[in-house]
């Protein structure tokens, strides 16, 4: 019998979705970094601005979050990955385009800052949530760690690459690479043939569900430390990058990709934190 690892490297459906989630993830690192230059570089941000830039795209993520296992849940993952994909880089592609034309603002990035944030979550829900349509209960394991392989190179190798496409490009010509990256994202998605496989459940209210995962994160002894860990690291990662890539860019006069390799080298950071006991 094949190892369950050559199963799931010979298993087509599963390497389309973890080619898809990788390019998005590092599509999503790479305008971590472009999109605060693109504020700094091209509209003069100032600290406020920066402050509310990372904000939106915080509480997005934070408002979405309730409802994403709950759409998840009632809607088949792979069109809401498909369309999380394509509404990303719809969104990606105004920013160069306003800035073509002369007419981009600091109100659009926060837009865009938000709606992509909420359009995030749902695609990392989704995909989570594909996953186990797509391969063997014994194999989820595996394919989680593959996925989550991907996401901590991501925080390592991104922050470096968007450096040297700013670098190259300009920031708003990066962040059309990252609409790119979506858009190929969701071709991959289109890729995926076995059929997804809906668990039906008892009608409840939007509501009524959020409270329930809510009681049961936040009674479980793992998943609650778990949680605050996550909600935290968040929190301090948007401070950061509000507040030193703008000290670096007007105080340092770093370039962008010094800047990237000191980004890329906080990401390294991450995987011992995420091995560390709670």
């Amino acid at each position: 019998m094949p190892s369950q690892s050559r199963t799931l490297w010979r298993h087509r459906d599963f390497l389309k979705l973890w080619s898809a989630q990788s390019i998005s993830i590092f599509g999503t690192e790479i305008a971590s970094l472009a999109y605060p230059l693109t504020a700094i570089v091209i509209l003069d941000a100032s600290v406020f601005q920066m402050g509310i830039l990372q904000a939106a795209g915080g509480a997005s993520a934070f408002i979405v979050g309730l409802f994403a296992g709950v759409i998840a849940d009632r809607v088949r993952r792979k069109p809401l990955l498909i369309a999380s994909d394509l509404g990303r880089a719809l969104l990606a592609v105004t920013i160069p385009i306003a800035a073509f034309f002369g007419v981009l603002r600091i109100e659009q990035l926060y837009a865009v800052a938000f709606l992509a944030g909420a359009l995030n979550i749902l695609s990392l829900v989704a995909g989570m949530a594909l996953l186990p349509s797509l391969v063997e209960k014994e194999q989820l394991v595996e394919g989680n760690s593959k996925i989550g392989t991907t996401e901590s190179v991501a925080l390592i190798a991104g922050p470096g690459v968007s450096g040297v496409l700013v670098q190259l490009l300009t920031a708003p010509l990066a962040i059309l690479v990252d609409a790119a990256s979506f858009v190929v994202s969701a071709f991959f998605i289109r890729q995926i043939r076995v059929p997804e496989v809906l668990i039906e459940k008892e009608k409840q209210s939007v509501w009524t569900e959020i409270g329930e995962g809510l009681r049961f994160v936040y009674t479980h002894p793992i998943l609650r430390p778990l949680a605050e860990s996550i909600a935290l690291y968040f929190l301090f990662r948007q401070i950061v990058l509000a507040l030193f890539t703008l000290y670096a860019i007007r105080v340092l006069y770093l370039e962008p990709f010094l800047l990237g390799v000191v980004f890329s080298g906080l990401g390294m950071i991450i995987p011992v934190l995420r091995s560390t006991p709670l």
